[in-house]
């Protein structure tokens, strides 16, 4: 009987340290955003984004209407040029715009 309890405490101590390395593996936050801006970069060769397509581009983070209404209080993305009648943005802008809004809770 001693020996089936010492099995489960020697398995039991395998599980604990099995999921002490799964929480080492896990992904920190500052790890996936960094992932996602990175992705934005390489899903936008050309190196602008055209302002109604910032949500298909930007995963839904930013929204076209939502950007020119910040636009127009001086408060949206840096360098922003027209291409015709409409508003794009350097993909370097619409990152470090990103960068500056995403916050991750303590």
């Amino acid at each position: 009987m001693e020996k089936k309890t010492a099995l489960n405490e020697k398995s039991v101590i395998e599980k604990v340290f099995q999921v002490n390395q799964r929480a080492e593996e896990l992904v920190q936050p500052d790890q996936i955003i960094k992932e996602i801006l990175q992705r934005i970069i390489d899903n936008n060769p050309y190196g602008f984004i055209l302002r109604p397509e910032l949500k298909e581009k930007t995963g839904g983070l930013l929204h076209g209407r939502s950007m020119a209404n910040m636009d127009c209080l001086g408060r949206g993305i840096q360098n922003r040029f027209l291409v015709g009648n409409t508003t794009a943005y350097p993909v370097e802008s619409v990152v470090q715009f990103l960068k500056d809004k995403i916050s991750v809770p303590a």
